[in-house]
């Protein structure tokens, strides 16, 4: 266990990283309503990356929808970012103590 701690860790980080930025698993699984986000497990919900994904073809570039989808994009990376800091932050201090 003490030398497989990295690797646990760095395991967590790819899947909160992949958890978030999967927009066609997130959107089949939560059922992609158009009613936004919710915190009941057993109501169909609508996630960030399935609102950029859903729709997306019918998009001309320029208009105001392609523009929001794409500040969607950003928050998403801004989200998956400071997530992995924050992961990176943790996995170094856990690193340092003894089993």
């Amino acid at each position: 266990l003490k030398a497989a701690k990295s690797g646990i860790f760095a395991g967590i980080i790819l899947a909160v990283g992949s958890a978030l930025g999967e927009a066609t698993e997130v959107s089949l699984v939560s059922g992609a309503s158009g009613s936004g986000p919710n915190f009941d497990f057993f109501k169909t919900t609508n996630m960030l990356a399935s609102r950029i994904l859903i729709g997306f073809k019918e998009v001309s570039e320029g208009s105001l929808d392609f523009e929001i989808r794409f500040t969607m994009g950003l928050v998403l990376i801004i989200v998956i970012l400071f997530f992995n800091i924050v992961l990176n932050k943790i996995k170094n201090k856990v690193a340092n103590y003894e089993i």
